[in-house]
């Protein structure tokens, strides 16, 4: 069989349907292609060549809205790992939560293809054969506030495999708030430059991990006073932290109600999710 993920739209949920449409996630590192279904077809297996190849498939795709975009975890059966074929039931497959967002709810996109946002367990643990990401609501206690700077996130493991007995059990792990995926340093000069933001307030804030000295420093394009040589470097976990430069002639009150070109200058090993302004 091959599993893929579409998308359909109801005004209602009960009447007509629209047409099933792709969502662009029924390939991850691989994929399935025409060595799969070659193989399906004349009823043979390889798992050396064409299996090994090309044997992913989405299961299941569980979304959710998130600071006015949507993102989601494409539940991927993994037949190609060597854990899949190593662990005594290489035909049973294991399972990866791969993390995937839109803007629209109609087209997607993976962050990192064939990578599992919350690791599996080590060998013999109860989440060592699968994860499957859950929908996530974001009760009150993980909103957007002062001592809230991580989110829960909850999902499901199984310690058999995917095609064969398993136990399952739900796990929560936590991550820092807006610690989906970011912008990470290679070395101590890297930088870059972001896209034309519209201001709505005066201060500038930035969810960043960093260790060391050097942390994360910002500027704002052709404005000396906001400068990398001003920026008071962010270092350490830090979510929604607001920005500051030395002196008192950066003033972002200047942009508000139009816009800015905002650089990051990112130490090695340091990372930025997400900024707000």
């Amino acid at each position: 069989r091959f599993q893929a993920v579409a998308v359909s739209e109801s005004e209602n949920f009960l009447g007509k349907w629209g047409t099933m449409l792709p969502t662009q996630l029924n390939t991850s590192t691989i994929g399935c292609k025409g060595c799969v279904l070659s193989v399906l077809n004349d009823g043979t297996a390889h798992p050396d060549s064409c299996f090994t190849a090309y044997a992913d498939q989405p299961d299941a795709l569980v979304s959710f809205r998130y600071e006015g975009i949507f993102l989601g975890f494409a539940n991927m059966l993994v037949l190609s790992s060597n854990r899949s074929q190593n662990i005594g039931h290489a035909q049973g497959g294991t399972v990866n939560a791969e993390l995937v967002f839109s803007t629209d709810g109609r087209h997607w996109q993976y962050l990192k293809p064939g990578h599992s946002f919350i690791p599996l367990g080590d060998g013999g643990a109860w989440d060592s054969c699968s994860v499957f990401g859950a929908k996530q609501g974001f009760q009150a206690s993980q909103q957007r506030g002062e001592g809230n700077s991580s989110l829960r996130v909850y999902y499901a493991g199984c310690s058999g495999p995917f095609m064969g007995p398993r136990a399952c059990s739900l796990g929560m792990a936590k991550i820092q708030r807006h610690g989906w995926a970011g912008l990470q340093g290679t070395s101590n000069n890297s930088w870059v430059q972001l896209a034309p933001v519209h201001v709505f307030v005066p201060t500038l804030r930035l969810t960043v991990e960093s260790s060391g000295t050097a942390g994360v420093r910002v500027a704002i394009k052709d404005d000396e006073q906001c400068s990398f040589a001003n920026s008071i470097p962010l270092i350490g976990t830090l979510s929604e932290h607001p920005v500051e430069w030395s002196g008192s002639g950066c003033d972002l009150g200047d942009y508000v109600g139009g816009a800015a070109r905002i650089e990051l200058q990112i130490a090695q090993g340091a990372t930025v999710f997400a900024y707000t302004v």
